[in-house]
């Protein structure tokens, strides 16, 4: 179940790995070896979610505003297009 997402660009890469029970990993003469992926979606999200609710349950009361907005969706929906659009034609698409 693996859930990463990476970004490449000319000057980098960002990526978002994968949760595991310990960040321990060990390279040797056969490979590299690591903990299994975490194979239960509460396990590896449960944060996520508490934080969710929490931001949300804030925003409702009035003590926060800091959500995404609709400029936030759009922005994310324009990345999308582009990156549907690049993988469509094998070019590159700049955005913004």
């Amino acid at each position: 179940y693996d859930q990463r997402i990476e970004v490449h660009g000319s000057k980098g890469l960002v990526e978002a790995g994968n949760h595991r029970t310990t960040s321990v990993t060990v390279a040797n003469g056969s490979g590299y070896t690591a903990e299994p992926l975490m194979d239960f979606f509460m396990s590896r999200y449960a944060d996520a979610y508490r934080i969710e609710l929490t931001t949300f349950c804030d925003v409702v009361a009035g003590k926060t505003s800091n959500y995404p907005s609709g400029a936030d969706g759009l922005k994310a929906l324009l990345l999308a297009d582009a990156a549907l659009e690049s993988l469509a034609s094998g070019k590159e698409v700049l955005v913004g």
